[in-house]
């Protein structure tokens, strides 16, 4: 049920990706010539003739980490690079305009906790009180913690909507600046320490990591840009490596320059059952308990409508009864899903413990074999002549790091190999089995 789960939010991605139009290439970030049929199709990229499958190009067009170049500036990015006469490179980013979804979100939320603290407020300046076994002025820091969410969003979405920023390079230092309603906020790192650049992942939308900037150092980080457009991420982070590290920077999944075939070759893929138990645990319980809160602890609204009571409180006991409803339904039903989730992953584990991959290779044909105490549980074979390439490509991330699926590319289809793999290790594997095929 769970690999069931995985492969349809995956056809889910896929097809909003279509529908929206947002498939992209997933090195360059180029259009596709045609609509895939399929998500393992193999689409073939007209800009820099990247094969990967439509699953891939999905990817690159929603959440993916395209790969870019010093010399391949975004035709409509508003971002304007300069090099002065005193040595400093300066990037100027404009305010970009769009809150992330944060706005929108921070106006329902807001609109919701006014409605209820508004309801309670106007019955107590009715002379009326809530019922129940709790002192009044305990609903100020109750409703303080939702304002305090709202107001929080709100700031978030202007930020995102209206800040603009300022990097340089000069002096020895990297510089960033910020500038928000008139006023700025410098933060900056020595050259010297400087160890990585790369776009991280930020935080989730719609399930799906949002992808910023990141400058690590010695002394500290610098972090920027979830609101930039893929291709601007991508250009800004390749430009910025340029020119603080001195050259480009190549891509990490290519194959070696000197690839010498192998005529038998067997390659254990690692797999991430560990990473899952905790989360399995951790959402079966955390669903059960919430099964009973919901059960035991939020109980049915119960009129006190009387003779004693205002029509105005009336009106606003029944709202808050038909919203009680209303959440204890939402509740155990979310609860349920998470506790099915963790109990179906618990379940996925116990029956594939003891099991490991391997893509094996022969003169005439290449494998994926799943194997079980040294017997063959899986077996899909291929022509060899067929193989031609091996993917690592962006499927989520855990504890801030990027997880990858591997695909091998057979024909004119993308086979999918794992799903969930670390993504440094998975790299490393593309390198070994590009060698082995002497791709």
């Amino acid at each position: 049920m769970f690999k069931m789960l995985l492969n349809k939010m995956e056809s889910v991605n896929f097809k909003a990706a279509v529908s929206k139009g947002t498939l992209a290439c997933p090195k360059c970030g180029a259009k596709p010539s045609k609509i895939p049929g399929d998500i393992s199709e193999l689409l073939t990229c007209n800009s820099c003739g990247t094969r990967a499958s439509a699953n891939e190009w999905a990817a690159g067009g929603t959440s993916g980490v395209l790969v870019g170049a010093p010399e391949r500036r975004p035709a409509n990015t508003k971002i304007t690079r300069e090099d002065d006469a005193m040595g400093a490179t300066i990037w100027d980013i404009p305010a970009s305009g769009k809150s992330g979804g944060l706005l929108i979100f921070a106006v329902l939320w807001c609109a919701i906790t006014g409605l209820v603290s508004g309801g309670f407020l106007f019955a107590f300046l009715s002379g009326d009180s809530p019922k129940g076994n709790f002192p009044d002025w305990a609903l100020i820091p109750f409703f303080s913690i939702f304002w305090a969410v709202g107001l929080g969003m709100f700031y978030a979405g202007f930020r995102n909507k209206f800040a603009k920023h300022r990097l340089s390079v000069e002096g020895g230092m990297l510089i960033l600046r910020r500038e928000f309603f008139g006023k700025t906020r410098d933060r900056s790192l020595p050259l010297a320490g400087i160890k990585t650049i790369s776009q991280v992942v930020f935080y989730q939308q719609n399930y799906q990591p949002v992808y910023g900037i990141e400058i690590r150092g010695d002394s500290g980080k610098l972090r920027f840009g979830s609101v930039l457009s893929a291709e601007e991420k991508a250009w800004l982070v390749a430009d910025m490596r340029r020119v603080v590290f001195g050259e480009s920077v190549a891509d990490l999944t290519s194959a070696s320059s000197n690839p010498v075939r192998e005529s038998f070759f067997s390659i254990t893929l690692p797999n991430s059952r560990k990473q899952f138990l905790p989360v399995a645990l951790m959402l079966f319980v955390i669903g059960v308990v919430f099964i009973v809160v919901g059960l035991r602890l939020i109980d049915p609204p119960r009129s006190s409508s009387g003779s004693d009571t205002s029509a105005a409180f009336d009106f606003f006991e029944m709202i808050f009864g038909l919203m009680t409803f209303g959440f204890r339904g939402m509740w155990l039903l979310m609860s349920s899903i998470v506790a099915l989730a963790g109990a179906s992953m618990i379940v996925w584990l116990v029956k594939s413990r003891g099991q490991e991959m391997r893509i094996e290779g022969s003169d005439s044909e290449i494998s994926l074999r799943t194997y079980s105490r040294g017997l063959v549980l899986k077996d899909r074979s291929f022509p060899r002549a067929s193989v031609s390439d091996i993917r690592a490509s962006l499927s989520g991330s855990s504890n801030g790091k990027s997880m990858k699926r591997l695909e091998l590319i057979v024909g004119d289809k993308a086979e999918k190999m794992v799903n969930w793999i670390d993504g440094t290790i998975a790299d490393e594997i593309v390198v070994q089995v590009r060698r082995a095929l002497g791709a």
